[in-house]
């Protein structure tokens, strides 16, 4: 039984250290995680002949454009911050305020007062 856990240990130390292995090409297997989830998605509205080429595209876009997903316990881990219910940071949503508010300081300096009717 002690070679069994042993042997589950090295076994996850041994995944664990794939998973930092920094040689790999981390934004091609986001990419194609995510290319695969849509594609089951959307595979059903696709005629057959165009299946294998709908998929190689939608894997290479995804590839091409960056796309990397971090999900929410990775995000803690990489000392990210937590994302609100709609998606945002505390800070885009601080900045987003700040940048509204800053608007509307410019537009109101374009207001042009009239004077005051007697």
């Amino acid at each position: 039984m002690a070679g069994l856990k042993k042997e589950s240990k090295a076994m996850e130390t041994a995944t664990q250290t794939r998973k930092r292995d920094m040689r790999q090409d981390r934004r091609k297997l986001e990419a194609q995680a995510i290319g695969h989830a849509i594609f089951a998605e959307i595979r059903d509205l696709l005629p057959r002949e165009v299946e294998a080429a709908v998929h190689e595209r939608l894997l290479a876009t995804l590839h091409r454009n960056g796309v990397l997903l971090v999900r929410e316990n990775e995000r803690g881990q990489l000392g990210l911050e937590p994302l609100d219910d709609k998606g945002w940071t505390p800070s885009e949503r601080v900045k987003f305020e700040q940048d509204k508010i800053a608007a509307m300081h410019q537009i109101a300096s374009f207001v042009v007062k009239l004077p005051e009717s007697r």
